[in-house]
Formats: C-alpha cells, sequence, structure tokens
C-alpha cells in the first residue's frame, strides 16, 4: 500500500475521517503559541491584521484537533518532527 499525505485543517480532516475511518490523522502544531507568532513574523508575508487572524484560526485549530487526530506532533525541532511523522506511518 501507499501512503497519501494531506495538508488539510480541522474541518477537513473531519469530514476525511467520516468517509475514511481507519486514516491515520496525525497533527503537527508548533510548541507554543509564542513560537507559531515569531514563525509568522520571520517570513514577512502578511501585514499585522492577516497575522492576527492566522493565530487565532491556528489557536482554534489546535484546540479542536485533539477530537480528530489520533497524534500529535510538536514541530520545535524540523527533523524529530518529521522522523515522528515518518514513525507514526510506518508502524500504522
Amino acid at each position: 500500500g501507499k501512503s497519501v499525505i494531506l495538508e488539510i485543517d480541522v474541518q477537513g480532516a473531519r469530514k476525511t475521517k467520516a468517509i475514511y475511518p481507519d486514516a491515520l490523522m496525525i497533527f503537527v502544531m508548533p510548541p507554543a503559541q509564542k513560537v507559531l507568532a515569531e514563525r509568522l513574523n520571520g517570513r514577512g508575508r502578511d501585514d499585522e491584521r492577516a497575522r492576527e487572524k492566522r493565530l487565532n484560526g491556528a489557536g482554534n485549530e489546535m484546540a479542536a484537533a485533539w477530537q480528530y487526530y489520533e497524534y500529535m506532533v510538536i514541530n520545535d525541532d524540523l527533523e524529530k518532527a518529521i522522523n515522528e511523522v515518518i514513525g507514526l506511518i510506518e508502524q500504522d
């Protein structure tokens, strides 16, 4: 079998899980809201208002993710997070 990786929000995860109940759901999240804010600021792509909107949305996503995802991976170190996701996929 092959694995399919989707980058979707919590609403997409809910719909995917309804159609594919055996799907492995992994939520990748920042170590803290403050770190996410720093990352968004560092990208320099959005203005202040857009960043605030993204931060608020991300907070809501993180709060709701526990309902639809089997695993939460904290992305505090990219290489470590990648290896953790790969490990979860391989054990499934």
